[in-house]
């Protein structure tokens, strides 16, 4: 009897044993964490607690991740012992902890801002895993917008096109290009080229693109002029909060000017601007363009406006460098507060010399400070980047604490993040939420692409209960392809869900492609299949070799099935006997194989004769039926495929590897 409770119990006691032995292993600790993480629900405290018990131990992914949920509090945030955790594993080569570091010291998050450190990091993250987009993106922002000797403006646009003509699903590379051809950043300027790649930017969802390809459309820049595609851009950017849109949607019918004649919500906008601390709009007495001009001498009003409407090209060709001079008279002769903020605006955006900004960044604190709302979200903004003073999370939370942001859905977002990170505040992940969940209510399409990528990394125990999917759904009038992209796939069991797929596709957003090309794929139809076929050679075509394996393994069940032939068949019988005689030649081979009756014929039901006519024809020897067919299918087999895949994502990084290898020797 004892023996036999014994040989019972045995099997329970080493399964008990190996699962001991498991959680004792820092592999083991590591894996029960990832599996924690991968249950639907968000427990993330309860995860980091294997990864925690891992890490201790040395285990490299158990230090990167434990490392990136203490710092950016997905479960208890503890900054110091996740930057340790990240250095430790950085240490080891980590390429994800050493990205999370270029990420801190970016941010001030647990670390002293330092924007060439996190260039440095950056770099070691492409020289470790040159198809690390995330980190060449980063660079290139730096190349952009840093002082001093990290801008690079050239440097940046090469990359940003390098990642362009790979098929970047970004809209930021899109709306770089378009900015840098509108204003001149590191090209030479030339209308035609921005106003193609800001509409493409603005069909992916970019506010700034959007606003300024409305511009183009009602002044003709770079395009030929059509009104009703340019009000319907600008009321875009609008919904999104974007001032200029604004500003041209109320001035542009004000003043009666031709192109906006039919637009009847100009009083909208006008309330806004009150809303957003605007005032000189109340002033103007002017009727139409030509009374404005004659104004501008005498009145501050007008002159304010004229200003404006000469920066956005408003019924006149644009010229910024009027636009300055109009506002800062405007604002030092006036004393206008409101025109000091648009000059502000305007040589912001220009990112002038560290002088120059400094003096816009003054007249937006003065004009916080006397209770402007728009002034008071644009100056914490830059008091967070760290571009002209040193970094100040706590003043940075302070002034969008006193602002009043109800009507400025980008600073209210920023005060958000403080909340969410933990920057210049403890951190309050439910409070953060809230925020960025009244911006994406009042329409701030950046607010939308966050809570739907981020919303889960949090602990479920931190978050405010959110329905991503009717939130999702409040943003369709806002036609923002990635959103809408995630809805499709998080709602396929609807009916209309491949129609926002196919609105996404129209968009230029790949990934709707790819999506499409997965819904066709799985069915048993022929002609679905086929459809599957078209989608995924458009996204190949497009830049996507990722899809390449997809593409061929749609193409082989289609074919197989069309071209199956018995393996009693005259023709196979025939090649079956010169086979096991010895006498099977090449040109047989082709007789079996020939176009794309070898799909079906290469099954044979799984047959090893399938296998060896391709033998016939392959150098290897010995090879998988599967490799064999797509090798023949496209002449590469499936390694090449993803060497290509991995070499189309790295060029733009390696082309940055390059120039900078050649710097650094030109420097010694």
């Amino acid at each position: 009897m004892r023996l036999l409770k014994f040989i019972l119990f045995l099997p329970l006691a080493i399964l008990l044993l190996i699962v001991a032995v498991a959680l004792l292993s820092p592999d083991g600790n590591y894996q029960v964490g990832v599996y924690i993480d991968a249950i639907p629900g968000g427990w993330r405290g309860l995860a980091n607690y294997w990864y925690d018990r891992a890490a201790r131990s040395g285990h490299v992914e158990a230090l990167s991740r434990s490392g990136i949920y203490y710092l950016f509090g997905f479960g208890p945030q503890n900054k110091k012992k996740g930057i340790d955790y990240l250095n430790q594993a950085a240490a080891k080569n980590s390429t994800q902890a050493t990205a999370a570091l270029s990420t801190a010291r970016e941010w001030g998050l647990g670390l002293e801002q330092d924007y060439a450190k996190s260039y440095r990091l950056s770099s070691k993250v492409l020289e470790l895993d040159p198809t690390a987009t995330r980190s060449l993106y980063r660079i290139a922002y730096f190349k952009t917008v840093c002082p001093g000797s990290l801008r690079d403006r050239k440097g940046a646009f090469e990359i940003y096109q390098s990642l362009f003509q790979a098929g970047d699903q970004e809209d930021l590379p899109a709306e770089s290009l378009g900015v840098a051809y509108y204003f001149g950043h590191g090209v030479e300027l030339d209308q035609k080229k921005a106003f193609t790649y800001l509409e493409k930017a603005a069909r992916m969802g970019s506010i700034q693109a959007r606003s300024l390809t409305g511009l183009c459309y009602t002044a003709g820049v770079g395009v030929e002029r059509d009104v009703s595609a340019g009000l319907r851009w600008l009321e875009f950017a609008a919904l999104c909060g974007d001032l200029d849109s604004q500003l041209a949607l109320y001035l542009g019918p004000r003043f009666g000017l031709g192109e906006f004649k039919s637009y009847r919500e100009a009083d909208k906008w006008g309330e806004l601007l009150s809303k957003r601390g605007f005032t000189f709009h109340r002033d103007l007495k002017s009727a139409d363009l030509k009374s404005l001009r004659v104004d501008a001498a005498n009145s501050i009003a007008a002159q304010t406006a004229y200003g404006i409407m000469n920066g956005l090209g408003i019924g006149m060709v644009p010229n910024q460098k009027f636009a300055k001079t109009c506002l800062l008279k405007a604002y030092k002769e006036g004393k206008c507060r409101d025109a000091g903020v648009l000059w502000a605006n305007i040589v912001l955006r220009r990112l002038p010399p560290v002088q120059e900004m400094r003096a816009s960044i003054e007249v937006l604190k003065s004009a916080h400070e006397g209770g402007h709302g728009f002034a008071g979200s644009l100056y914490a903004s830059h008091i967070a980047s760290g571009f002209c003073f040193r970094q100040n999370w706590q003043e940075c939370f302070r002034v969008l604490k006193d602002a009043d942001l109800a009507s400025e859905p980008a600073g209210r977002f920023l005060l958000g993040q403080c909340y969410l990170a933990g920057l210049g505040v403890d951190q309050d992940v439910k409070r953060g939420l809230t925020e960025v969940l009244a911006t994406a209510k009042a329409g701030y399409a950046p607010s939308f692409r966050f809570l739907i990528e981020n919303y889960d990394f949090f602990d479920r125990d931190q978050r405010i209960d959110i329905d991503l999917v009717e939130l999702a759904r409040s943003s369709l009038s806002l036609e923002l392809p990635r959103v809408k992209c995630w809805l499709a796939r998080k709602t396929s069991a609807e009916k209309n869900y491949r129609k926002l797929l196919e609105e996404c596709m129209e968009a230029g957003f790949l990934d709707a492609l790819g999506a499409l090309g997965d819904d066709y794929g799985i069915s048993s139809k022929e002609c679905d299949r086929e459809q599957a076929i078209v989608f995924y050679g458009k996204a190949v075509e497009a830049g996507r070799l990722d899809r390449l394996a997809d593409l061929e393994r749609v193409r082989l069940a289609v074919f197989e099935t069309r071209f199956r032939r018995s393996p009693g068949s005259k023709q196979i019988l025939r090649t079956t006997r010169k086979l096991t005689r010895g006498q099977l030649i090449e040109p047989d081979c082709y007789e079996v194989v020939d176009s794309e009756d070898y799909i079906g014929d290469s099954y044979l039901d799984g047959s090893a004769l399938s296998v060896e006519i391709l033998k016939g024809m392959h150098t290897y020897n010995e090879i998988n039926q599967a490799e064999a067919i797509v090798t023949y299918n496209l002449g590469i087999s499936p390694e090449s495929q993803q060497e290509l895949v991995r070499e189309r994502q790295s060029r733009a990084a390696l082309l940055f590897l390059e120039s900078e290898k050649k710097s650094r020797e030109a420097r010694r």
